[in-house]
């Protein structure tokens, strides 16, 4: 089910139902591998791309596969850099594994599926995702809008 952000709403959907609508992550980074100051790193869909607000809400979902945008296109894993730049992040693993690693600190991570867990805005990671195939639940929120272009963004319907 889905409906229109202009109406007191419910977004979401049965947890079987795989998204049909999926577009490349491709984001501004210092560090990014892909071309300089950029990055291209496995598909979004999007069920929300705005909060009630001003503020910055995104949920989705994020995959990476052999054949993704910028992922191996043999094991489907990827690295990525992330700085959390569009606000806190909330993560859950719904498929695959990946290893996070804190550039602050060295702490390193090792996630699965079920696992769930939460990083700040600008927190500067490197993201090593194993293939072949990983998926996410996100939902990002800040109190600032996030400099996206949302109204561009298609967002998901079941």
């Amino acid at each position: 089910m889905s409906a229109s952000t202009d109406s007191k709403s419910i977004f979401g959907a049965p947890s079987y139902v795989n998204p049909k609508e999926w577009i490349p992550l491709d984001y501004e980074h210092k560090r990014g591998t892909t071309s300089p100051g950029r990055q291209v790193a496995g598909e979004c869909c999007f069920l929300r791309t705005k909060g009630s607000g001003s503020h910055t809400l995104l949920v989705g979902l994020w995959r990476s596969y052999a054949g993704a945008p910028g992922c191996d296109p043999e094991t489907g894993g990827v690295y990525l850099p992330w700085e959390a730049t569009w606000g806190d992040e909330q993560v859950y693993i719904v498929e695959g594994t990946e290893t996070i690693t804190n550039l602050e600190t060295g702490e390193v991570h090792h996630f699965k599926p079920g696992d769930i867990f939460s990083m700040s805005k600008g927190v500067d990671l490197d993201v090593q995702v194993d293939g072949p195939y990983f998926k996410k639940y996100f939902c990002i929120a800040h109190s600032e809008p996030s400099g996206l272009d949302t109204d561009s963004i298609p967002l998901q319907t079941f």
